[in-house]
């Protein structure tokens, strides 16, 4: 399946391959890009996204990551707020390799969509 790849820095542009989202991740931990955004196909209702929620100063920084899953009936709309970066990478790569990575951390958000 082709991927669309999406950074502030950068238009979106197609892909297949999992290190360049794993790269387009590592830019969001360290600060040198503000987001990323990964779609199914051309952007529409399928994709999820990450930026910085918060720098941490003083603790760690915070993360915020949102997700919208096309089904029969609608969106789904999904928001999870995290200091645990692995957490977004991993739910990356379930999105990447086709499974729904949305678990108990995850609020459900559909209401704001519609």
């Amino acid at each position: 399946m082709e991927f669309f790849l999406m950074t502030d820095t950068e238009e979106a542009r197609p892909t297949q391959y999992w290190e360049d989202i794993g790269r387009a991740l590592a830019d969001v931990m360290s600060g040198g890009t503000e987001f990323v955004v990964l779609s199914k196909g051309e952007f529409g209702d399928d994709y999820i996204q990450t930026s910085m929620w918060n720098s941490g100063v003083i603790l760690r920084p915070s993360y915020v990551t949102e997700i919208s899953i096309s089904t029969e009936h609608g969106a789904r709309h999904y928001r999870m707020k995290t200091k645990d970066f692995n957490t977004i990478y991993s739910a990356f790569r379930a999105y990447f390799d086709g499974w729904d990575p949305v678990v108990t951390k995850w609020d459900d958000v559909t209401d704001e969509f519609e």
